[in-house]
């Protein structure tokens, strides 16, 4: 039949019965249902069916079985909203089961507010609201209904009305705060009682006669308090047990399955904070078991689980100390879903370098990265670690005004307070934060090694005279030439010295005053003390304040998280950077070289093979580096040698040719040595490789 059309031309809807889902059950609240649905036009889906059973309510929420509907089935669509007005009014009788039991406590959100039931469902007990004024601090509160003792007088104090439970006994409420402090109760309970309005509008703190809130009172209970005294028993046994664990590992070959001790130590350091003693307690066994621990975290995967050992940095060694510290760098993968690709040129290598990383998101670097210099070939990990050296060497080349040297050691490197020369120098620091950062996650030693006071501000500390002794001497001498003075010459203002520091900014000189009007304090026995703090914190900490921020959060975006940082340069020392960033400080050896060094398409005993072995140890410890790094991108070696490395280096065969000079892979390792017919031959063109301007550029995949 078509659908009958309405007077503008739109058809008019049919509208269908409700589903019958939705038709309140005939056979109790839980039982099988018959609902009967009969459509004229569609004959197939007439007849009885029988649905699953209901499922059970909600939590919190309580349900009461109600007399089915009349049985001609469903109410018409018209008066679907009054439908509710066809139910038979509930059965008297005691309250629904979801009443209060006057025995067992029930604990509420203070915040919630009493809702009405839905579908003719019995609502929740009403629950008096807290004011906002209580309690106070921030805390969140809770309403405990608990049952009234019998001694309690109905409606006491203003004739107020009582509360019962589902037996009939007035009950009574408490206000406990989260922390489990009680801020009080009604009436029978100091602290608290029912408002004026009735005892479904709130409550209201009792005061005293002062105005002040009454004292909040603890309630704990019994058992609470009787684990909590158990805590240092259960501590003690535990870390007995771990101490007889350790003690049998010692001497024993490594297994795996012990690395589960870490586990529990980890939980036992947790535990450690509970109670007073616990942390020096924990502190001596792990001091007295340092071998295990040594040979445990040694072995440990990376993990952010083990960084609960760095407080206790003097249990681990060198190595293991390096090795747990890096766990909190995000892990490099091999397979990145998305990389973050530079074409760098080699004529504009800082300057693009740069751009590239600067404005790079700082989870795009932790994903990975791709580079490839312009207009060549080569491309892969080999490329990305000749980066990395380019890239630094020019950061701290003391002609580009960021960096200077340390006066006692000119490897050493510090922020330039004159760095303000450059207009985007505070860019530049933060780029090269981040690039130290880069280095170290990708385990790339880049020959830099940081002041001593440098690394000190990294990691939060103060500066003190005596950590000035190894950075300047000179500077060192001069201040404590000041402090042993006698004093009576030192008053009679022979020195002429002022609360005033003169800076030498490009050959000019500028007085800064380290305190207000310091230019008319004069400086004697009773002040010389506060004059040489303030004349080190402005040198060395104020003068590069803001060169130090930007360094530490360019480094703290390859970190991950900011909070990091400090520890991070906190569980380490400086030697550990210095390892870390510079690596091995040792001539190169000849004979570890050539232990960790495979062959293809050559024999060990091959005239090409000795002769290249023979060259090398005739080449200074410079040429040497050189050629390493043209073999393997490799500038600095690791503190282990070459066992060290990702990898073997391997020499292959290349053509027989002697004008044709070595090739090399540098993601592999590899070194393409061509059949030279006589060692001097060889002997020039290996040294046309060891210089600096050609060896870097011819790496290829």
């Amino acid at each position: 039949m078509p659908p009958v059309v309405a007077g503008r031309g739109r058809p008019r809807l049919r509208r269908l019965p409700p589903h019958p889902r939705r038709t309140p059950p005939a056979g109790g609240l839980f039982g099988p249902r018959v609902c009967a649905r009969v459509s004229a036009d569609n004959p197939r889906r007439g007849g009885p069916r029988r649905d699953p059973p209901m499922r059970p309510p909600r939590r919190g929420r309580a349900e009461t079985a109600r007399p089915a509907l009349p049985q001609p089935g469903f109410l018409p669509a018209n008066r679907r909203r009054n439908r509710d007005q066809a139910l038979p009014p509930a059965p008297p009788g005691p309250r629904p089961p979801h009443a209060v039991h006057p025995d067992r406590p029930r604990i509420l959100e203070a915040s919630a507010r009493p809702r009405r039931g839905r579908r003719g469902r019995p609502a929740l007990p009403r629950v008096p609201r807290l004011p906002r004024h209580a309690p106070r601090g921030g805390r969140r509160a809770r309403v405990v209904v608990l049952p009234r003792p019998p001694e309690a007088r109905e409606g006491r104090g203003r004739g107020l009305p009582v509360r019962r439970g589902a037996g009939g006994q007035p009950l009574r409420v408490h206000v406990i705060a989260r922390d489990g402090n009680t801020a009080g109760g009604s009436p029978g309970v100091p602290g608290v009682h029912e408002s004026a309005e009735g005892g479904d509008r709130g409550l209201v703190p009792r005061c005293s006669s002062s105005g002040a809130e009454a004292p909040i009172r603890r309630e704990e209970a019994p058992h609470k308090q009787e684990w909590t005294d158990s805590v240092p028993a259960i501590f003690m046994e535990l870390l007995e047990k771990v101490r007889d664990c350790l003690k049998r590992m010692d001497g024993e070959e490594f297994k795996p399955e012990w690395l589960f001790f870490l586990l529990v130590l980890r939980e036992l350091d947790g535990i450690s904070r509970l109670h007073e003693g616990g942390e020096e307690k924990l502190r001596a066994m792990l001091m007295e078991q340092r071998t295990s621990m040594n040979v445990l975290l040694g072995r440990a995967i990376r993990s952010e689980e083990h960084l609960w050992i760095l407080p206790f940095k003097e249990v681990m060694e060198g190595e293991t100390r390096r090795h747990v510290v890096m766990m909190m760098f995000p892990e490099v993968k091999e397979d990145y879903e998305v990389l973050h690709e530079m074409l760098i040129d080699r004529q504009q290598l800082l300057a693009e370098s740069f751009e590239y990383v600067r404005q790079a998101d700082p989870e795009a670097l932790r994903s990975g990265l791709f580079m490839e210099f312009k207009n060549e070939e080569a491309t892969g990990p080999g490329v990305l670690r000749e980066w990395f050296c380019l890239v630094c060497r020019e950061l701290f080349n003391t002609e580009n005004a960021l960096f200077i040297t340390c006066p006692n050691d000119q490897r050493r490197f510090f922020p330039n307070p004159g760095s303000v020369v450059n207009s985007l120098h505070l860019d530049y620091f933060r780029f090269c934060g981040r690039m130290i950062a880069l280095a170290l996650m990708y385990k790339v030693q880049v020959g830099v090694l940081f002041d001593p006071l440098f690394f000190v501000q990294l990691g939060g500390k103060v500066i003190a005279l005596e950590d000035v002794r190894d950075s300047d001497p000179c500077f060192y001498t001069s201040c404590k030439q000041i402090l042993e003075m006698d004093a009576a010459l030192l008053d009679s203002d022979a020195l002429g010295l002022t609360f005033v520091r003169e800076i030498n900014e490009l050959g000019s000189l500028r007085e800064v005053e380290l305190c207000r009007e310091g230019k008319g304090i004069t400086v004697t026995s009773r002040n010389r003390d506060r004059y040489i703090e303030l004349l080190i914190r402005h040198r060395f900490v104020t003068s590069i304040s803001e060169q130090t921020r930007l360094f530490a959060e360019g480094f703290a975006d390859i970190l991950g998280e900011q909070k990091h940082l400090r520890c991070f340069f906190r569980s380490l020392e400086l030697k550990d950077l210095d390892i870390l960033l510079n690596g091995s400080e040792e001539t190169i050896s000849v004979e570890d070289w050539k232990g960790h060094t495979e062959y293809n398409g050559y024999k060990e005993t091959d005239n090409q093979v000795c002769w290249f072995w023979k060259v090398l140890e005739s080449m200074s410890a410079d040429q040497r580096r050189v050629l390493l790094f043209f073999w393997t991108s490799v500038n600095y070696l690791p503190i282990t040698g070459f066992r060290g490395l990702p990898s073997k280096l391997y020499i292959y065969k290349g053509p027989e040719s002697n004008k044709r000079l070595p090739s090399s892979h540098t993601c592999f390792f590899q070194l393409g040595l061509p059949a030279y017919t006589s060692m001097e031959i060889m002997r020039e063109r290996l040294l046309v490789i060891t210089q600096e301007h050609v060896s870097c550029s011819f790496g290829k995949w």
